[in-house]
């Protein structure tokens, strides 16, 4: 089914359930929805939202990666859209005005049950990975708070998020809870997230994604050997990499001074790995923007014979989101001045703690693993290869051994999954 008929399909489905949600009584009403035309059904806006989306979070990315320099940097942009979904069905008034004005999305050009049901359909289109993918954003409410059913049912609906009822005035009993139910749900992947919790927290929210990749291509030999990684100029490691022989989709960028890898991963997701040029990291993550981005999606699909040294690694980032989303201009829902009337009719309510942590691993275990031979550093690959000589020799050598960029995208909606800068694959 192409892309064009999918989205169709799906936000008529989505739109359709949203139509038919109850009304959320006492609380300043949302706009009226829009009726829906299934020959249509909306999917330019759905677009126009997820380009905006893209931009943002590129945008926050750049500023990150650039005030990281000697740190690995993971964001999911996936796991932040559920929390801003989340955040908009709660809120209201100023609080929901300028969550809106953020990310760009204007009323007047989009309905805002449409972009509930964008937000919707997004989300959804990642339940189905394959088991590699392990994303959630829960919304922890004290117990002295009771939520709207109608917001319940508004979450329920974007699949990932969750309202979890706790007591929250037991800081340290909430946390053990809080860290012990992360564990659960991440199945183990997600330890530890929340720290110290803030005397009368009425409302705290996490959101987490980890990503364990398995490839859907083949290659003709790999081997697990211990090369140089070149952090920076002063700290050399030896780090596990594997090196492959085979077919890549690897290609220049000139515009970025890099290297580009394409790899495929089971579950309709495709990596992007960027090896900048020596001294070139600044400028590759100045350049790193959504255009740019479309550029490397309409550039892919170069296919060559190399031979290929990949540090295997597993990275993440755990970072507050007052200052991350902050720096989108959203800072009225960590303020006196919240709004989230949207989530129950008691006494105003601020949002206290907010956290988010990203993961992202590269397999664990060599395909082949009866080709696993030990290289030592300087030894030649040497292959009994079952090609023709002149396609595998002389083969080039592609090394990613210095900190290079990541993007993990869908490949249904192209969506950013992760956008990553590994600057030491052994730090975790």
């Amino acid at each position: 089914m192409s892309s064009s008929r999918s989205w169709g399909l799906l936000l008529l489905t989505v739109l359709t359930h949203l139509l038919s949600a109850p009304a959320v009584t006492g609380a300043k009403e949302k706009p009226k929805p829009a009726q829906a035309h299934p020959e249509h059904a909306e999917e330019p806006a759905c677009q126009h939202l997820l380009s905006h989306l893209t931009d943002l979070f590129f945008s926050l990315f750049r500023e990150t990666a650039q005030s990281s320099k000697d740190s690995n940097v993971m964001l999911s942009p996936l796991s932040l859209t559920a929390a801003l979904a989340m955040l908009l069905a709660g809120s209201r008034g100023d609080s929901h005005t300028q969550i809106l004005q953020s990310l760009e999305l204007h009323l007047t050009e989009t309905n805002e049950t449409l972009i509930q049901a964008c937000f919707q359909h997004l989300l959804q289109t990642f339940q189905h990975a394959q088991g590699q993918l392990t994303a959630g954003s829960f919304l922890f409410v004290d117990q002295s708070v009771t939520p709207r059913d109608a917001f319940l049912e508004d979450i329920k609906q974007l699949s990932h998020p969750e309202a979890i009822t706790i007591n929250l005035n037991d800081t340290p009993g909430a946390k053990m809870q809080i860290n012990a139910f992360l564990r659960r749900e991440s199945r183990n992947e997600i330890r530890d997230l929340v720290g110290d919790l803030e005397n009368g927290t009425t409302l705290a929210l996490v959101a987490y994604a980890s990503f364990h990749g398995n490839l859907q291509d083949e290659f003709h030999t790999e081997n697990m050997v211990e090369k140089n990684f070149f952090v920076n100029k002063k700290t050399t490691l030896r780090v596990p990499t594997i090196n492959r022989l085979g077919a890549f989709d690897l290609h220049r960028d000139a515009s970025l001074s890099s290297w580009v890898l394409v790899q495929h991963y089971m579950g309709d997701t495709v990596a992007f790995f960027v090896l900048p040029d020596p001294e070139k990291m600044e400028q590759l993550e100045r350049g790193m923007t959504k255009e740019q981005f479309n550029n490397l999606l309409r550039s892919s699909g170069d296919i060559r014979p190399a031979s290929l040294y990949f540090p295997k690694f597993s990275i993440s980032g755990t970072y507050h989101l007052k200052p991350l989303l902050g720096k989108l201009g959203i800072t009225k829902v960590f303020s006196n001045e919240a709004d989230f009337s949207g989530i129950t009719e008691q006494a105003p309510l601020k949002l206290s703690q907010a956290v988010h942590r990203a993961v992202l691993t590269t397999e664990e275990q060599v395909v082949n693993t009866e080709k696993m031979v030990p290289l030592k550093e300087g030894e030649a690959l040497i292959t009994e290869s079952t090609y023709p000589e002149d396609v595998w020799s002389p083969q080039p050598i592609s090394k990613f051994n210095s900190p290079f960029l990541v993007i993990l995208k869908d490949d249904n909606t192209n969506f950013p999954i992760f956008l990553g800068k590994v600057v030491n694959p052994t730090q975790p």
